[in-house]
């Protein structure tokens, strides 16, 4: 018999608290917690843990080695690289000898993964130190503004950019060219870097700041996890992934200990029978985290809908058990913002909910991708319209199987952030860690769930494929083709561009233009010849000039134009500029020793395709060229190439039916440094491509 979709049972404490159901009419047969491992066998649990723990002392072993080749950068690479090797080929003897995991073998392992991570992000740091995103530099600025007793929601953050040498091509862009430069996130997201700065920290306060909270995260997860389960800590501690995202200036790991704890036994929350700190520490971690992002709002959802179920199978007043907790975890976020609200209220507002209402450029390994590199659709209304029906899906599923989600549904916000048209790497993986927690510390569920709810996740799932078919096939409003490039020769970057832009439209456009090298869209382009603004039914050809050094892409890899509109927001991509299909390969590869002027030297230039196969193309102009390379500057190369004067440079040769060009060098003078050769192909019509390797030469009298 059901009744209002629960299974008529009764309960039974087991353990450590866990709650067992026992359907009515049932003996008392041996009961099982309701824990995701107890239909395991105690063997295969063991042996599970082991290799889990083994995999974790594997990958400290190998970051040791990895750290190793920056012992010229950081003198405690060397030691530190010995110290994890060490450790972790340790451990492995240690719990194969023993055939168990003690609580202080895991310790090593978790403090040899800190350890690691630490070094990872030190040597990340000395490769480049500056600020890898907007969003840290603006934090540690408004950090330093409270500092100073300002209100940072009422200052520009453009400075930061400047003073944590931001690059240009990882700004906040909007649709129509202009950059963000107000705060965007709560309170919570500086406040927590005041620390740092008052220990007397500055540049790398917040990335410091950050890897802690990343390491701390990580040991809040280890000890919140299942002991079956807690290997997985160390695993995400050292993850490339996660060391780069926290060491280049993602700012999400703040919330991970907060989330993690609200998300552990959320299920507790409130229950009498509950006697450790999951029946009142939840919303008041919940709210630190939403004080720090936005992203952790989308968890409030699921958790008052559980916490509403939950109760009302408990026999209490769902809504009381819901209200208290929304009203806990709205308290300690107001604690932390209201100073600013009060200060000022309508900015507060604009910026905290910027990333949900300002048109931003689109990017990110979401279904965007399918718009930005296959060229499909482009109207990107339907991406956002996705997004709010994929959370839709996800609450009415969560509701229709709660039975099935009640352990998944912290998974299910990844895949809603995959929709819309800002759909980053950080928004998808950055939650999954305490998603972990939350999985596998809640109680099972005999509510099968809500059926209404599968019939309006059916519904809304139907509106969300038509949108996302929406978003892939209607195209926007022009067309947009390269048509020439220039380039910067041997630096080997492309600087200028020269586009066709059709407008199918009755409207005029005036579209903005970027370029997407390798995933990262760059600063805006300036247009510096032909219209601006494009006339209806009209194609025009329009010359762009990159604004700075960062934004050229490398002639090497490809690269796509793009083209947005702000209203209504449209994007458009051209096809993929892959300028380099060959190469060159300039031999003898070294000369070793010192050559007296007048000795010919035989160099050739083999081209070669991108696999570095020789390709056999007869009458393909190469050009060798030749330069000095002096700590005072650039000098002019002073030998002879194929008996031209002596000096010029660079030489053209056509490569024979073997695709190789023969040139000989004569040094006729002795200059201070070495002279160096570089190979090319210039071929009419396209930038220069191909460059071979540098081959230095030392004459001598």
């Amino acid at each position: 018999m059901q009744r209002s979709g629960y299974l008529t049972t009764r309960r039974r404490c087991v353990g450590d608290g866990d709650l067992v159901v026992v359907k009515k009419g049932e003996t008392d047969a041996p009961l099982e917690a309701a824990s995701p491992v107890a239909a395991f066998p105690e063997e295969l649990r063991t042996l599970g843990e082991l290799a889990g723990w083994s995999v974790a002392a594997i990958l400290v072993t190998l970051t040791g080695v990895k750290i190793w080749g920056g012992q010229l950068e950081f003198g405690l690479s060397l030691p530190a690289s010995s110290l994890l090797i060490l450790t972790g080929l340790g451990v492995l003897v240690v719990i194969w000898s023993a055939h168990r995991v003690s609580r202080s073998t895991q310790v090593v392992v978790l403090v040899g993964a800190a350890v690691g991570f630490a070094m990872l992000t030190v040597l990340i740091v000395l490769g480049n130190p500056s600020y890898g995103t907007d969003e840290i530099a603006f934090d540690q600025y408004a950090a330093q503004l409270v500092l100073h007793g300002m209100n940072p929601y009422l200052h520009s953050m453009a400075p930061s950019l400047a003073i944590f040498h931001v690059p240009d091509i990882f700004r906040t862009y909007l649709l129509n060219g202009g950059q963000v430069h107000t705060l965007s996130y709560p309170a919570g997201s500086f406040l927590l870097y005041t620390p740092s700065l008052l220990l007397g920290m500055h540049m790398q306060a917040a990335v410091v700041t950050d890897a802690v909270a990343w390491i701390t995260g990580c040991v809040v997860v280890w000890s919140l996890l299942p002991r079956q389960a807690k290997w997985v800590a160390p695993l995400i501690l050292l993850a490339d992934v996660y060391v780069s995202f926290t060491a280049g200036g993602v700012t999400d790991s703040l919330y991970l200990p907060f989330l993690a704890i609200a998300l552990w036994r959320w299920d507790r929350f409130a229950d009498p029978a509950e006697l450790s700190s999951a029946r009142w520490i939840g919303p008041l971690a919940l709210g630190v985290a939403c004080s720090v992002k936005q992203t952790p709002w989308f968890v409030i959802p699921f958790i008052v809908i559980g916490l509403g179920i939950e109760a009302a199978h408990r026999r209490q007043n769902w809504r009381s058990v819901c209200a208290r907790y929304v009203g806990l975890a709205a308290g300690v976020f107001a604690m932390i913002n209201v100073p600013y609200v009060i200060l000022s209220p309508s900015q507060w507002w604009r910026s905290v909910f910027l990333p949900f209402l300002s048109p931003s450029e689109p990017g990110g390994q979401g279904l965007i991708g399918l718009t930005l590199f296959e060229h499909l659709g482009g109207q990107l209304i339907f991406y956002t319209v996705a997004g709010l029906l994929a959370l839709g899906v996800s609450i009415a599923a969560y509701v229709g199987w709660y039975h099935n989600l009640k352990r998944a549904w912290a998974f299910l916000i990844p895949i809603v952030l995959f929709w819309p048209a800002r759909s980053f790497g950080s928004y998808l993986i950055m939650m999954l860690p305490a998603g972990l927690v939350a999985a596998s510390t809640v109680r099972g569920s005999s509510y099968l769930g809500w059926r209404p709810g599968r019939i309006i996740c059916w519904g809304l799932g139907g509106l969300g494929l038509v949108s996302v078919i929406a978003a892939l096939a209607l195209p926007p409003r022009f067309q947009l083709r390269v048509v020439g490039e220039g380039s910067t020769g041997q630096l080997q970057t492309i600087d200028y561009l020269t586009v066709r832009i059709a407008n199918t439209s009755s409207a005029p456009i005036h579209p903005s233009y970027a370029v997407t090298p390798s995933g990262q869209i760059t600063s805006f382009w300036n247009v510096v010849g032909g219209p601006s603004k494009i006339a209806p039914h009209s194609v025009r050809l329009v010359a762009l000039e990159a604004p700075n050094a960062q934004s050229m892409p490398s002639i090497n890899g490809g690269f796509i134009v793009d083209a947005f509109l702000a209203h209504p927001a449209e994007l458009v991509t051209a096809r993929e500029v892959s300028i380099v299909q060959r190469t060159t390969i300039l031999s003898p590869l070294d000369i070793n020793h010192r050559l007296k002027i007048g000795t010919p030297v035989a160099m050739s230039v083999q081209i070669v395709d991108r696999f570095g196969n020789a390709l056999d193309r007869s009458g393909v102009p190469v050009d060798l060229g030749q330069i000095v390379y002096n700590q005072g500057g650039l000098q002019f190369g002073e030998a002879s190439i194929n008996g031209q004067p002596e000096g010029r440079s660079p030489v053209k040769v056509m490569t024979d039916r073997h695709g190789e060009a023969r040139f000989t060098v004569v040094g006729v003078q002795v200059q201070s440094a070495p002279l160096f050769f570089q190979a090319w192909i210039a071929q009419r019509g396209t930038p220069p491509t191909g460059y071979s390797n540098l081959v230095s030469i030392q004459f001598r009298h």
